[in-house]
Parts: structure tokens; sequence; C-alpha cells
């Protein structure tokens, strides 16, 4: 497969994760449970699992649109590129509105690291601030744990996008 063929597939799954989240963030709760209950089996609606499907919608949503502005940037780039160009140095000389996509992926290699490797901070937070009343399962702290560690980790491939963002502007 060439290099737009590859880049065109990879922009079609991103398109369609942004899809996705954005149907999970905006899509009612009666219409979603109506829509996804005849394909998969989604439960007894709640409070607590519309917050988790609008959550779920807006980091997909989020790390979909992050990936897709990646990937056409770089589509960009491969089809203006000339074989001789090279670096030049000069994106270090001047600091402005560029360099957000560094610090924004800085940020979210920070969060990400510190969200994978220790889980239980927010795990504990979420029990005292959300459910202060309430007495979690083990079962659910322990899938709430694996949540955060896969969210860290997704955290930090994403800014591998916004690093290669600015690295091409």
């Amino acid at each position: 497969m060439s290099d737009y063929g590859f880049h065109i597939l990879q922009g079609l799954i991103f398109t369609g994760f942004v899809l996705l989240g954005l149907l999970l963030l905006l899509m009612p709760q009666e219409k979603y449970l109506a829509t996804v209950g005849r394909f998969l089996p989604v439960g007894k609606p709640g409070v607590a699992r519309e917050i988790q499907r609008r959550v779920l919608g807006v980091i997909l949503a989020v790390f979909g649109g992050i990936e897709l502005a990646s990937d056409l940037s770089a589509t960009y780039t491969l089809m203006t590129a000339s074989p001789s160009a090279g670096p030049t140095g000069s994106q270090f000389r001047q600091i402005g509105v560029g360099w957000l996509p560094l610090a924004a992926g800085a940020v979210l290699v920070s969060a990400g690291c510190f969200i994978a490797f220790n889980p239980q901070v927010l795990v504990r937070w979420s029990q005292r601030r959300l459910f202060p009343d309430r007495q979690i399962a083990e079962n659910a702290v322990r899938s709430w744990s694996l949540g955060l560690r896969v969210m860290g980790v997704l955290m930090v491939a994403s800014s591998e996008s916004l690093f290669r963002l600015w690295a091409g502007r």
C-alpha cells in the first residue's frame, strides 16, 4: 500500500472515531438505548451510564480529532514536500501560536504517564467526590483502574500526533 493509501485509510478510521464520539456525546439517552439496544445489551438506563457514555464520546472525539488533524497534516506535507527538502532549523526562532501543539503534547504526555502509573489517585478522588455515600464494589474499582491505565496510554499515544503537527508546521 502506498503512503497516500495508508494516509487515506488512516484518515477514514479517525473520521469514524470522531463521528462515533460525537454520536455518543450528542445522542439523547432514550434514542441511544433504542438504537444500540438492538445490537448490544446496554444494561439498565441511569445517570451514571449516561455520564460514562458522554465522557467516552468526548474522549473518542478529541483523540480522533487530534489524530485526524495530524494525519491530514502529514498527508499535506507528503504531497507538497520536495525530495531535497530538509529541516531548516527556523522553527526554533519564533515562539507563537504554532507552539501550541508542542505544549499540549507535553502536557498530554505528562498527564498520560501520571494516569497510567497512578490510577488509584483518580479512583480514590472519584469515590470521594462522585459517590460519597456509596460503597463501590471491588471489581468496579479494578475496572476503573484498568480503564484509567488504558486512557493514560491513549493520551501518550495521541501526544505523538500533536508533536507531529508541531514538527510539520
